[in-house]
Formats: C-alpha cells, sequence, structure tokens
C-alpha cells in the first residue's frame, strides 16, 4: 500500500509539474525558435550591403576667360598621402570646358549612427604633375559636387563650389 502512495504521489507530483512547466517549455520553445528566426533574417539582410548612393560630380574650367578643353581633371575622396597623385575619379574637360563624373558611395557601418568626415580635392593635370584646384574636409558624403573654376597666366585658382546645390565659400 505505501508503494501504491508513493507511485499515486509521484504520478500527481509529475501532472502537477507538467500542467504547470509544459506551457512555460512550449513558450520557452517558442521564444527559442523565434530568437533563431530572427537572427536569421538579421544575418542574411543586417550583413548585406545596401546599393551604393549615386554621386555626381560636374564643373567648368575656365582659363584666362574662355573655356578651357582637354583639361584632366580628378575628384579625390579619400585620405591619402599621396595628394594629388592618389587614385581618384578622372575626366577631361570638353571644348566647353565642362567635365562630369559619376560614382556611387557605400557608407561604412559606423556612418549610419556617427558623422564621419572626408577629405574632397579636386585636382588639374598639368605639365609639371598635379595641381590641387580645391580642397575640403567635411561630412556627410554628397549626393552632388559643381564646380566652376577659373585660372589664369596671372591670377592664381580660384572655384565657385556648390555642395549638394548649395553654394559654399572658399
Amino acid at each position: 500500500m505505501l508503494v501504491i502512495q508513493m507511485t499515486a504521489v509521484k504520478a500527481i507530483k509529475w501532472y502537477v509539474l507538467l500542467k504547470i512547466a509544459l506551457p512555460t517549455q512550449i513558450s520557452r520553445l517558442r521564444i527559442c525558435i523565434t530568437l533563431f528566426h530572427l537572427s536569421v533574417i538579421m544575418l542574411l539582410f543586417g550583413c548585406s550591403s545596401l546599393p551604393g548612393d549615386k554621386y555626381t560630380v560636374a564643373g567648368i574650367i575656365i582659363r584666362d576667360g574662355y573655356a578651357s578643353e582637354n583639361e584632366i581633371i580628378k575628384f579625390i575622396s579619400k585620405r591619402n598621402k599621396l595628394g594629388c597623385s592618389a587614385e581618384g575619379l578622372q575626366s577631361t574637360t570638353d571644348e566647353n570646358g565642362y567635365f562630369r563624373v559619376s560614382s556611387s558611395y557605400y557608407p561604412a557601418y559606423n556612418e549610419k549612427h556617427r558623422l564621419v568626415t572626408h577629405p574632397f580635392k579636386l585636382c588639374k593635370e598639368t605639365e609639371n604633375g598635379w595641381v590641387e584646384l580645391w580642397k575640403l574636409t567635411t561630412g556627410p558624403f554628397p549626393k552632388s559636387v559643381g564646380f566652376r573654376c577659373s585660372y589664369g597666366s596671372s591670377s592664381p585658382y580660384s572655384c565657385l563650389v556648390a555642395w549638394n546645390k548649395r553654394n559654399i565659400p572658399y
């Protein structure tokens, strides 16, 4: 009789434990499955790179009051120790002195959460090497930059700049 009583007590205890613990175990299982699905979704979509932001750099080069044709222009948007000799977007001016380059910019992860500054330069190739026409360190990265740069035999280089279609002094 004692054995039957012990078995009945154990059965009641198991029944009570299952009745109380089973929904908890199921909800824990649901939470684990949900967390697993969320981690898979984050892994697939959170780590993939987004399409780059398109940006355009365009302008006019004027020499001694006239459009300067066949000038090689370079736009540099990376930190470097090479100055204007560094790699950048290159273009040649047309008969109207106009140049244009476009590319995509892929922001770094930390740029989503804080302001990151970038050094920007506009350079022109001369027979003696590259000459810096303009430079600015700022952030965030622009969607468009427009230039109207002029120089002459007796005047230094000067550029009027429109940054995201807003004029900035230089």
